[in-house]
């Protein structure tokens, strides 16, 4: 197909590596927190010089809520919060 993005061996295993490090916490009994701030600390190794976060949006309000941002200040957090 065209366009389509061919991933390398290391790429592959890389996601590979995610998943099953996903499912272990999911398993292992790991509270929300942990997993979520695992998955932005998982994100950030796979893309060199970035910062992951998670967030959602409040439908009542439409303003965003920071669940987790491992690797930035409270200070980002708070910017972050209410957008």
């Amino acid at each position: 197909m065209e366009g389509e993005a061919t991933l390398t061996p290391i790429e592959y295993n890389n996601i590979l590596n995610v998943q099953r490090t996903i499912l272990e916490l999911l398993t292992g009994g790991h509270n929300e927190k942990e997993v979520l701030a695992s998955l932005c600390q998982m994100a950030e190794k796979l893309l060199p010089n970035s910062v992951a976060s998670i967030m959602i949006l409040d439908s009542n309000t439409g303003l965003t809520r920071v669940i987790s941002a491992p690797s930035l200040p409270q200070t980002a957090h708070d910017a972050f919060t209410g957008l």
